[in-house]
């Protein structure tokens, strides 16, 4: 029985977490990601310390979802409760690939006026 317990708490869990606007997800790259964190607000605490997670992103225009490992390093109780994942995958070749895909995402949703506005910025 102990071996099944220890198999089946090895398993990561999985969370699929699908953004509905890209700005969404652009903000949260810019606030938590890139900095190689985030934070899931819980009504409890059901995790320990530890307990690996596997993100997979689902991005308006991305057919295939982005996956990114996590690990549960911070539990809180209060203001507001949750648990904070520290984001494990990130090398500074996986760190490389999201920025490059970020930049393509922000250059994608930009108009082309808001471009010309930024070129005209640009040469005063």
């Amino acid at each position: 029985m102990d071996n099944q317990r220890k198999n089946y708490q090895a398993r990561p869990l999985e969370l699929r977490i699908a953004y509905q606007k890209l700005d969404t997800f652009l903000s949260d790259y810019r606030k938590k990601i890139s900095k190689g964190w985030t934070f899931i607000e819980t009504k409890q605490n059901c995790v320990d310390l530890g307990t690996e997670f596997i993100f997979r992103l689902c991005l308006p225009g991305i057919p295939v979802p982005l996956k990114i490992k996590g690990e549960v390093a911070l539990l809180q109780k209060y203001d507001p409760p949750g648990i904070g994942i520290r984001l494990s995958h990130f090398n500074e070749q996986s760190r490389r690939m999201l920025e490059s895909l970020v930049e393509k995402l922000n250059a994608s949703r930009s108009s082309p006026g808001k471009k010309l506005f930024a070129l005209k910025q640009q040469r005063r």
